[in-house]
């Protein structure tokens, strides 16, 4: 690149090539991902933070108003910790080159000084030896060498440093040197700048640098431990008028590994927390979330460790389990989306059954629900065919929701690709979908193969048998699960009935029972009628916000199965919407015990 000055099309293209070539390391980066914590997803992050602006991103002739767009797109879709300090980084370089159509190198190297200035101020407790010392060794040899106009000169001396600083990592923090491993947010940024330098040298934006992982994974050895404590890594984007240190100040004592970057109007939230539902409401209080995103880093690092399976299990959060179990056998799970009073919440992340039903008589609109988003299932489905053979996926009905045909379709999409996602409509919900997930893991313990798994899944979903005793049937009837004709009729009945789902997956009236004990009476007929017949091999109870509804029901199974439930949870909000307060269930799998 022969030229004194640069204008906004020729940094759109330094940026772009930066990010193609972070994203072709994707798997690499994710590999010795240990900081600040162990879920093996820095790539990932990176790599969709890169693709939205590669996506999304405008060039313009002058060199603000490109760096405008491109950390306005950064800062909306910025994935994960590493994701959210790029985004910061690009918003501060935007900020700096304010009024400027081209820039100089001098210019340049003045620009990056300053966005890493303000990178350092969005994290709470900015830490050493990481992404952050890189950056600012980057910005310290621009600044310099800038008296060298020619751009290959000042990126060639700057990337060389930049080489030695990454390998300096390893000797840093406790957790790199235990693992034998540099940085990868720091491994990210050096090829982010060798994505430029390629660009500079050759014109392409795409690159054709290759460079050998071989020293910086020299002796890795990935010492994975498991994430115990803040375990969901939750991020909000905010519409708030707050400066980004006032709410920083508000969060810091919350949770961990806490950054807010501040864009025109909208904040930028990462925080570590064991209590994700707290920050959705406190962040309601000093604004508007738009969008949130949470994951669940101990599943992640469990998954890391896993040895012993090649098949992934994923289902959705109207499959009630406990978490315990969820977290022993690896299974990722879907949220899907509840809205109430215009704000979306996330199914047992955002929104936990304890805060729902306690805030259900302020909701001045009746809570909703929808599906979960495409963009959710996609990086869900696409993170387990990095780290498993193969798919499973289970689902809730798809008469009571359309989750599962958008699954099956991303499924299709990734199987031209080579993946293998086998996605299965349960015709069920709640406890009778969460026995069929225990199923699977089950018959994944016992070593069958993935098509085994799917046909015996297939024929024993037709085995589970759902009663659901409901304590206030109005509920159900704003719901809208019984139907319209039917609804006229029970809304002037006071009734506790008995609802159970038939073979087509549809919620339907079992027995019209007028008292709770009428219900229970009724459940025991059905229990004993099946355990005569056909014996029942397990069964598991649920609850909505009163775990003590649950005695009777649990005295009534072990008087007629002689044995305890496999497991009992409460409710998803979800299916609270539509079971109500007080409800209870019990789900079962016809059938003698093998």
């Amino acid at each position: 690149m022969e030229k004194e000055y640069i204008d906004g099309f020729d940094i759109y293209n330094f940026i772009v090539s930066g990010a193609h070539r972070l994203i072709a390391e994707e798997q690499d980066l994710n590999a010795i991902n240990v900081f600040p914590v162990a879920d093996g997803d820095t790539g990932t992050n990176l790599a969709f933070t890169m693709r939205t602006i590669v996506q999304h991103a405008k060039k313009d002739q002058a060199v603000d108003k490109t760096l405008q767009s491109i950390s306005h797109v950064a800062l909306e879709n910025a994935y994960g910790n590493s994701g959210i300090i790029f985004a910061q980084y690009f918003r501060g370089l935007s900020i700096e080159s304010k009024g400027k159509e081209r820039i100089s190198t001098r210019e340049f190297a003045s620009m990056v000084r300053g966005a890493t200035h303000y990178t350092y101020k969005a994290l709470a407790k900015p830490v050493e030896g990481t992404v952050l010392t890189v950056m600012r060794g980057f910005s310290d040899q621009l600044i310099n060498n800038h008296l060298d106009n020619e751009w290959e000169k000042l990126f060639a001396k700057a990337y060389k440093n930049l080489e030695y600083m990454v390998e300096q990592t390893r000797y840093g923090l406790k957790v790199l040197r235990k693992n034998h491993v540099v940085d990868a947010g720091a491994l990210g940024f050096m090829f982010f700048v060798e994505g430029i330098l390629d660009f500079i040298r050759t014109g392409d934006t795409k690159g054709s640098s290759q460079h050998s992982m071989g020293p910086l994974m020299a002796n890795h050895v990935n010492k994975f431990d498991e994430v115990k404590r803040n375990v969901y890594c939750s991020q909000f984007l905010v519409k708030s008028s707050m400066p980004a240190p006032a709410l920083k100040e508000l969060l810091l004592d919350r949770g961990e590994d806490l950054i807010v970057a501040q864009g025109d109007g909208i904040l930028r939230v990462h925080i570590h927390t064991d209590y994700p539902d707290q920050i959705m409401r406190l962040l309601l209080t000093r604004g508007q979330v738009l969008e949130h995103r949470i994951e669940d880093m101990k599943l992640q690092s469990l998954i890391l460790q896993q040895k012993d399976h090649t098949i992934a299990v994923v289902t959705d959060s109207i499959a009630d389990l406990p978490q315990e179990y969820l977290w022993d056998q690896r299974i990722s799970v879907i949220p899907l989306n509840v809205i109430c009073d215009s704000v979306a919440y996330l199914d047992k992340l955002s929104m936990t059954p304890a805060t729902f039903y306690k805030d259900w008589d302020d909701y001045e609109l009746y809570p909703t629900s929808t599906q979960p988003s495409i963009d959710v299932i996609e990086k869900t489905l696409y993170a387990l065919s990095m780290k498993y053979d193969s798919i499973i996926g289970l689902f809730v009905s798809s008469e009571m929701s359309g989750t599962y045909e958008n699954v099956l379709r991303i499924a299709k999409e990734m199987g031209k690709n080579g993946y293998q996602i086998s996605v299965i409509d349960s015709r069920h919900n709640s406890v009778g979908q969460g026995l069929l997930v225990k199923k699977m893991a089950t018959l994944i313990e016992e070593g069958l193969e993935h098509s085994q798994i799917v046909s015996e899944i297939e024929r024993i979903k037709s085995q589970v048998k759902t009663l659901i005793l409901v304590q206030d049937l109005s509920y159900m009837l704003r719901g809208g699960r019984i139907s319209k004709p039917k609804s006229l009729i029970l809304s002037h009945i006071t009734m506790k009935p008995v609802i159970s789902i038939d073979q087509e997956g549809k919620g339907f009236l079992f027995k019209k029972t007028l008292t709770w004990e009428k219900g229970l009476a009724e459940i025991r007929k059905q229990i004993r009628r099946e355990f005569n017949n056909s014996g029942i091999s397990e069964y598991a109870l649920v609850y909505a916000d009163e775990p003590k509804n649950l005695e009777e029901l649990r005295e009534i199974m072990l008087e007629e199965t002689g044995k305890p439930p496999s497991f009992t949870t409460q409710i998803s909000s979800v299916v609270a919407l539509n079971a109500g307060r007080g409800a209870i269930a019990v789900g079962y799998i016809k059938g003698e015990e093998l």
